[in-house]
C-alpha cells in the first residue's frame, strides 16, 4: 500500500515500534517524535490513566510540532493494578506469572491533535485478555522467543503470544499498542483527517480476532 498524502504532516508522538509498525502498513507518512513526558497513574482508574498519559504525549508533540497532525497513545495492563514495563527478568516473571490462568484487561487511548486548529481528540479502548495457565518453564521458553523487558506486562501478543494466551475479546490492534478502531474514531472527528481514516479501517479489517 503506497503512502498517503495528508494535508498536513503527521506526527506520532511515540517511538514505538509497535505503533510504528502499524501506521506503516496503513500506508501513513509520518515522522516519529520521542516526546518525554512524565507518565501517571490513577489508583483505580485505569481509563482516566491512559487518557491523561496520551493527552500529555499529544501536548508535549503540539509544542515542537505546531502545524502537523499529532497522533499519540498510551497502553496499560491492568489487574487490580498498573501493569507497567518490568525493570528486569525477575521482575518479568513474577509479572507474566501473575497474569496465569487469569484474564486481565488491555487499555489504550489515542489523542489526534491538530493545534493549528485547536482541535485535540482523544478515544480510550478496552480488551479482555484470558491468559493459558502456564508455569515457570512456559514463561523461561516465551522469554527466550521474546525480550519481555519493553513491554507492559512483560508480554507482545503479536510475538509467540500463543504459547500464554487463551483469547481476547475486543481489539487484537489495541493490545499490540494501537486500537486501530479508536484511532479510525479519532481522525474522522478531526479536519483532514478523514483520508488516514480510511486506511486505518482498511487495516484494521486485518487485525481482528484472535
Amino acid at each position: 500500500m503506497s503512502p498517503l498524502p495528508a494535508s498536513f504532516p503527521v506526527v506520532l508522538a511515540s517511538v514505538s515500534p509497535r505503533r510504528r509498525t502499524l501506521l506503516k502498513e496503513a500506508g501513513i507518512r509520518f515522522s516519529p517524535c520521542s516526546c518525554p513526558t512524565r507518565e501517571k497513574s490513577f489508583a483505580g482508574r485505569p481509563r482516566r490513566t491512559v487518557r491523561h498519559n496520551a493527552e500529555s504525549k499529544a501536548r508535549a508533540a503540539e509544542k515542537l510540532h505546531p502545524e502537523a497532525l499529532i497522533l499519540a497513545a498510551d497502553t496499560i495492563v491492568y489487574l487490580r493494578h498498573v501493569y507497567g514495563k518490568p525493570a528486569d527478568r525477575k521482575q518479568a516473571e513474577r509479572m507474566l506469572l501473575s497474569l496465569s490462568g487469569r484474564t486481565h484487561t488491555v487499555y489504550s487511548a489515542v489523542t489526534v491533535s491538530l493545534p493549528s486548529r485547536g482541535v485535540r481528540v482523544t478515544r480510550v479502548a478496552a480488551t479482555e485478555v484470558r491468559m493459558k495457565g502456564f508455569d515457570r518453564a512456559t514463561v523461561q521458553a516465551y522469554f527466550r522467543k521474546v525480550n519481555p523487558l519493553d513491554k507492559a506486562g512483560a508480554y507482545a501478543i503479536q510475538e509467540s503470544g500463543e504459547m500464554i494466551v487463551a483469547g481476547i475479546a475486543g481489539s487484537l490492534s489495541n493490545v499490540i499498542g494501537l486500537p486501530l478502531e479508536a484511532l479510525e474514531e479519532a481522525l474522522n472527528a478531526v479536519p483532514g483527517g478523514r483520508p488516514l481514516a480510511e486506511r486505518i479501517r482498511r487495516l484494521a479489517k486485518n487485525h481482528r480476532g484472535w
